[in-house]
C-alpha cells in the first residue's frame, strides 16, 4: 500500500430498474462502462426493483394489446421504439421489438434476482477454483438432453451436437 496515495473515492450507487424496461438496461450497461473508466473509484452497486408496468396482469398482455393501452398505438409505439432501437445500435444492442409477441409482467423476475455482495477478487478466485461435476445422468433421456443442450452463459442452445 502506497501511503502517499490519496485513498480511493468511495461511491454507493442505487440503481432503480425494472427488467423489463430497454431505456434501464442501456443506462445499466453506459453506467457500468463508465464506471470501469474510473479505477480510481470504488463502487457499490444496491439494486432496487421498480415497475414500469404496475397494473400488468401477472400472465402478461398481448403486445398489441400492451402498445394500445401504453403507448395509443401502433404509431406511436413505432417512433419510440425506432429511437430506443437507434439509441441501442450505438451502444452494440440490436433491439427486437418486432419480436415480442406478449409483454411480460417482471414481478416475478423481480422476486428471482440474486444479489452477490463479494468482492470481485473472490469471485475471481471462486470463479477459478470451480470444476464442472461430472454427469448425473449418463443413460437416457435427461443424459442425452444434457448432451444436446447449453450452458445458459453460452445462450442455453437445445441442439448443440459434439
Amino acid at each position: 500500500m502506497n501511503v502517499l496515495a490519496p485513498p480511493k473515492a468511495r461511491l454507493h450507487i442505487e440503481i432503480v430498474h425494472d427488467l423489463v424496461c430497454p431505456w434501464c438496461y442501456l443506462g445499466v450497461r453506459r453506467l457500468l462502462r463508465t464506471l470501469r473508466r474510473r479505477p480510481d473509484i470504488v463502487f457499490e452497486l444496491v439494486w432496487r426493483p421498480f415497475l414500469l408496468n404496475p397494473d400488468m396482469p401477472r400472465v402478461g398482455m398481448a403486445r398489441p394489446d400492451y402498445v394500445v393501452r401504453k403507448f395509443g398505438g401502433e404509431d406511436r409505439a413505432r417512433r419510440l421504439y425506432a429511437t430506443i432501437s437507434e439509441v441501442g445500435r450505438n451502444e452494440g444492442v440490436l433491439f427486437r421489438f418486432d419480436r415480442i409477441r406478449r409483454t411480460p409482467s417482471s414481478i416475478d423476475a423481480h422476486r428471482l434476482v440474486l444479489e452477490l455482495h463479494v468482492t470481485d477478487a473472490e469471485l475471481a478466485r471462486r470463479r477459478a477454483a470451480w470444476k464442472q461435476p461430472a454427469p448425473r445422468y449418463t443413460r437416457g433421456v435427461l443424459a442425452k438432453f444434457a448432451r444436446h443442450s447449453s450452458s445458459a452463459s453460452f445462450g442455453a442452445v437445445l441442439d448443440k451436437f459434439d
